[in-house]
């Protein structure tokens, strides 16, 4: 009898362990998946957790009031039954909120509907998807707790909280940092289906119940729609922690897209993006053609697929991308080469790298977009800046991309502005688009603007007024041809 009730008592803290483990996990997944669509800003983050903790509180407490009773039916719904049809039900739910495929489709269907705002898209992915299947799951642990003894209540209590909080541990820090990293983030999707499956048969009288075959079915489901094999059908080389990439071959060449968005290209005659052919022509290239001493030590932040001075063997180059997995999708996949012995490559978040790096350098070049406009929050704060600056050395350039609108229609266009401009005083904008229309208000006719600045030690904030103007002396030396 004492085995038997040791058997049923490791089975429940299983249950608890592995709620707990979905839930958290769930959680972050689908805050990787939607990066694709709306970025991973604090404000759609806090919108996906608020998702979760809401109905997850709301799902102790009905979880907690249940009691089993006849349907309308004339069913008996137990305890267990009630367990196996909200796990059910909330994979039903989980199915199209994960996998990759399905929320694709769901973010084109409100992009073609004309719905683009980042906010109404997360709230519309957490409202559909998420809320339910956490309110369901939410459940377990008060419905699981009626199946220990009344006796010692506080320590029953206690090994409850603990075991859902540890799976809850567990499932952030082995998806984000094991499965995400090394088997791709459609595999920790997988994973949770898995779960879900382990536990309704841990729930389930009969190995071979209808309510068995149907989470089998869900499963199954999901491994053959998030597969490494059918990703590839749909040209997802890789689908980790940071990116989902894809190399597109066109007419005109070969584009590397990552999380949606077009970040790196090759046209059929060596052709780039024109901010990159831009970048190389006013600030690489003449570094060799123009005789200067030495060669130059260049950073670049946000590497893509290392097109930016990628047939310059004369500067010493460092890639720095937060996906380690960046550097060998590019060599095999969109460069079809390697990359010279002049271009090292760091797979680690640029603060972190800047924090404990000594070097400085003469040119650094931000362009670290992850989808389509979004690029990460912390990479256009005056500190964040003032880092890049402190990296220089005397004389050293910084440039900058960012997607902004040419004309300052919007609120985030001017203040990058003014936040590039409170660092590099001095600063260049130049649009690089030929079909720029300097009296457009459209704030989202976005194109791409390049920063420059050169690190001037001896910075002038003097202005010329009708009382002190010295304009006249203080103009270079300058021969006119007739």
């Amino acid at each position: 009898m004492l085995s038997k009730n040791l058997k049923l008592t490791s089975v429940l803290f299983i249950i608890i362990f592995l709620e707990g483990y979905i839930v958290l996990a769930s959680e972050i997944l689908a805050i990787r998946q939607i990066t694709s669509y709306v970025g991973n800003g604090a404000d759609t983050v806090s919108i996906i957790i608020a998702a979760v903790l809401m109905p997850l509180a709301f799902g102790y407490y009905a979880g907690g009031n249940f009691k089993p009773a006849f349907d309308r039916k004339g069913k008996w719904i137990s305890i267990r039954a009630k367990l196996i049809s909200n796990i059910i039900l909330a994979a039903w739910f989980l199915l199209p909120a994960l996998a990759t495929i399905a929320i694709d489709l769901f973010f084109n269907s409100l992009f073609a509907a004309g719905i683009s705002d980042r906010i109404l898209l997360t709230s519309f992915y957490s409202v559909i998807f998420l809320v339910v299947p956490v309110f369901l799951l939410g459940q377990t642990v008060p419905l699981v707790s009626n199946f220990f003894s009344a006796d010692k209540l506080p320590l029953v209590t206690a090994k409850i909280l603990f075991i859902s909080t540890a799976g809850s541990f567990i499932g952030s820090v082995i998806t984000t940092i094991v499965i995400m990293r090394f088997f791709g983030a459609n595999n920790a999707v997988n994973m949770i289906f898995v779960l879900l499956a382990i536990l309704v048969l841990l729930l389930s009288k009969k190995m071979l119940s209808d309510k068995v075959m149907t989470i089998m079915f869900l499963a199954g489901v999901m491994l053959y729609c998030n597969s490494n094999a059918m990703l590839r059908h749909f040209g997802i080389i890789y689908n980790n922690a940071y990116n989902t990439a894809t190399v597109i071959e066109t007419e005109t060449g070969r584009m590397l897209s990552l999380n949606g968005s077009a970040s790196s290209f090759i046209g059929q005659k060596g052709e780039k993006f024109p901010y990159v052919e831009y970048i190389e022509k006013h600030y690489i290239k003449p570094i060799a053609t123009q005789g200067m001493q030495s060669p130059k030590k260049i950073l670049i932040i946000g590497a893509a697929g290392f097109t930016m001075g990628s047939e310059d063997e004369y500067n010493d180059y460092i890639y720095v991308d937060i996906d380690p997995d960046i550097k060998k999708t590019a060599e095999q996949d969109f460069l079809k080469h390697k990359l010279g012995a002049n271009k090292k490559f760091a797979g680690q978040d640029i603060i972190s790298y800047l924090a404990t790096n000594r070097v400085k350098y003469d040119m650094i070049v931000i362009d670290a977009y992850t989808s389509k406009v979004y690029i990460p929050e912390q990479l256009v704060t005056k500190d964040f800046l003032t880092k890049i600056k402190e990296s220089l050395l005397p004389k050293g350039i910084v440039v900058a991309n960012f997607i902004v609108s040419p004309n300052f229609s919007d609120v985030f266009s001017k203040r990058i502005d003014n936040t590039f401009r409170s660092v590099f005083h001095h600063a260049g904008r130049q649009v690089v688009d030929d079909d720029f229309n300097g009296w457009s208000d459209d704030d989202s006719g976005v194109k791409n603007i390049i920063y420059s600045y050169r690190h001037d030690m001896a910075d002038d904030d003097t202005v010329y007024t009708s009382n002190n103007n010295t304009a006249a002396f203080d103009k270079p030396n300058m021969r006119y041809k007739q």
